[in-house]
C-alpha cells in the first residue's frame, strides 16, 4: 500500500458511553468520511466487540456499570493486538484517574462536558499518528524484504564475477530471475552487429509467437520509446505488440519489461521479462532488484571482463595504467588507484537533476583534488583518480576522505538528491603490476561496494524519499 493509500484509508471509531445522548453527540462531533464510527451503550457489549473486530480508536466513558473506561482501556491497551488507541471521555475527572489512564497507555484524557472542535482535534491527532505509524511499518518491512533480496544478489554476484565466459554469466542471471523472482519468460537481448538491432541471445520461455522478435534503438514498442534511465514496461492489451510503425507481433495479454543493461553511459544489452496479467508471486521491487542484476552484468556483457583481463577494449587506459605501474616498479614506490561510481537517488519525476547532480559532483571533484593526483573520467558518473606515491591504505584514506567532502557539499546546499558512492581502492605493489587484472578487480570490488552502500542507504531509511 502507498503512503496516498494509507493518507485515504478509513479509520474505524469505537465510541462507548452508558447515555444515549451523549453517546450521539459524541459521534456526531467527530463524523468525517474518514471515520467509520460505531456506537454501543452496554460496555459488556463493547467489550465483546472489542474481541472481535478491529478498531482503529476507541472512545469510552470512564465511569460505566458492569464494566469500567479503565477495564476498557486496560483491554485495549494490554491485551489487544494491533495499534489501536483509547480516548477517554468522562465527567468524573479526578488527577488520579488521569495518571493512571495516561501510565496505563490512553492516548488522552478529556473532561466533560468536552469542547467539540478539541475532541475532533484529538481524534485527528490519533489518527495522524496511526497513519504516520503504518506507514513506517510499511516502510520498515520493505526495506527489510530489500536487504535480503540485496543479500542474496550480493552472493550471486561474487560467483558472477568468476566466470569468464559471457554466456555462462548469462545463464546464471535468466536462472536468477526465474528461481529467485519467480519468473517464467527472460532473456537476454543483445545488439546483432549486423542487422543493428537488439534480438535475443539468451532466452527462456520467449517460444512460439515470440520468435523472431527484434528492435532497434530508439524504435518505439506499443508506442513507447526504450532509454537507459531505467526500465520500461510495455503493456500488451489487446494481443499485439507493435515494434516501429508497423511491425506486430501477435502475442499474449501481459507486460513486457525490459531493463537497460548499461556500462560507460551506453546500452550494452536490454534484460527482459514477461509477465502474464495475474502473477501473484512477483516481488514487490521487482523494477529495484532486475536493475541491480543488470548493473552488475554490464561489464561482462561489455566483454570488460575478458578485455580487462588481457584484451584490447578501452586500450588507452589500460596503457595509461600500465604505464603508471611501470614507472612506480622502476622508481621503487608505490601508486594508486581509487575507483568511483555515483547513483543519483532523487524523488519526484525530475529528469535533468540526475544530469545537474552529476555535473555538480564533477565541479566539486576539480575544486577538491589537485596535482599530483590524475582525475580519468570515464563517464558521467563514473571516475578513475591514479594517486602516485600513495599505497592502498593512503588511497584508500583518500577516497574516504572525498567522500565525506562530497557528502559534507551536498548537505550544506540542500540539495533535492541523495547520492550514493561505491568506490574501490587497488594499487602497486599490493596487487602485483599487471594492469589489465589490476582494473578488472577495481570494477568487481567497486561494484560489490555498491550493493554494500545500497544496504547502509536502506537501513538509514532514505529510500521512503526516492
Amino acid at each position: 500500500m502507498t503512503d496516498t493509500a494509507l493518507s485515504e484509508e478509513k479509520y474505524k471509531i469505537l465510541v462507548i458511553d452508558d447515555e444515549p445522548d451523549v453517546l450521539q453527540t459524541i459521534a456526531d462531533s467527530i463524523r468525517s468520511d474518514s471515520y467509520l464510527i460505531e456506537t454501543q451503550s452496554d460496555p459488556r457489549v463493547a467489550l465483546s466487540r472489542l474481541q472481535t473486530e478491529r478498531y482503529d480508536l476507541v472512545l469510552t466513558d470512564l465511569m460505566m456499570p458492569d464494566v469500567s473506561g479503565m477495564d476498557i482501556a486496560k483491554f485495549v491497551c494490554h491485551d489487544l493486538e494491533g495499534d489501536c488507541e483509547v480516548v477517554v471521555i468522562t465527567a468524573h475527572a479526578t488527577l488520579q484517574t488521569a495518571i493512571e489512564s495516561l501510565q496505563m497507555g490512553v492516548y488522552d484524557y478529556i473532561q466533560k462536558p468536552f469542547d467539540a472542535d478539541e475532541l475532533r482535534v484529538v481524534v485527528r491527532h490519533v489518527t495522524e499518528k496511526l497513519t504516520l505509524q503504518r506507514q513506517n511499518q510499511r516502510l520498515t518491512a520493505k526495506n527489510n524484504r530489500l536487504l535480503n533480496h540485496l543479500s542474496t544478489l550480493q552472493d550471486i554476484s561474487k560467483i558472477l564475477y568468476q566466470l569468464s565466459d559471457e554466456d555462462a554469466a548469462g545463464e546464471m542471471v535468466l536462472d536468477t530471475m526465474i528461481e529467485y523472482f519467480n519468473l517464467s519468460r527472460v532473456a537476454l537481448l543483445k545488439m546483432d552487429s549486423k542487422s543493428g538491432r537488439f534480438r535475443f541471445s539468451l532466452q527462456k520461455g520467449f517460444t512460439g509467437e515470440w520468435s523472431g522478435f527484434s528492435f532497434a534503438p530508439e524504435q518505439a514498442l506499443n508506442g513507447q520509446i526504450p532509454g537507459k534511465s531505467g526500465p520500461l514496461h510495455v503493456d500488451i492489451r489487446h494481443g499485439s505488440l507493435t515494434v516501429g510503425d508497423d511491425h506486430v507481433y501477435n502475442v499474449e495479454n501481459g507486460r513486457l519489461t525490459l531493463v537497460p543493461v548499461v556500462f560507460q553511459e551506453r546500452i550494452q544489452a536490454w534484460l527482459a521479462c514477461f509477465i502474464e496479467k495475474e502473477h501473484p508471486h512477483l516481488p514487490e521491487d521487482i523494477d529495484t532488484l532486475l536493475t541491480i542484476l543488470a548493473n552488475h552484468i554490464a561489464p561482462i556483457v561489455n566483454g570488460v571482463g575478458e578485455t580487462l583481463r588481457g584484451g584490447y577494449n578501452d586500450q588507452l587506459l589500460f596503457e595509461h595504467i600500465q604505464s603508471h605501474v611501470k614507472e612506480a616498479a622502476h622508481l621503487l614506490r608505490p601508486v594508486g588507484f581509487s575507483l568511483f561510481r555515483f547513483d543519483v537517488i532523487y524523488e519526484g519525476d525530475k529528469p535533468f537533476l540526475i544530469r545537474d547532480a552529476l555535473e555538480s559532483i564533477q565541479i566539486k571533484i576539480r575544486a577538491l583534488v589537485e596535482e599530483p593526483v590524475e582525475v580519468v573520467w570515464r563517464s558521467v558518473d563514473t571516475v578513475l583518480f591514479i594517486l602516485p606515491e600513495k599505497d592502498y591504505f593512503l588511497s584508500e584514506s583518500f577516497s574516504r576522505d572525498l567522500i565525506e567532502e562530497i557528502e559534507h557539499y551536498i548537505k550544506n546546499v540542500n540539495a533535492p538528491f541523495h547520492v550514493i558512492t561505491s568506490y574501490a581502492c587497488l594499487g602497486y605493489p599490493e596487487c602485483g603490476d599487471d594492469a589489465a587484472a589490476l582494473l578488472w578487480r577495481l570494477w568487481v570490488k567497486m561494484l560489490q561496494d555498491g550493493l554494500n552502500a545500497h544496504r547502509d542507504f536502506l537501513e538509514k531509511g532514505l529510500y521512503e524519499k526516492s
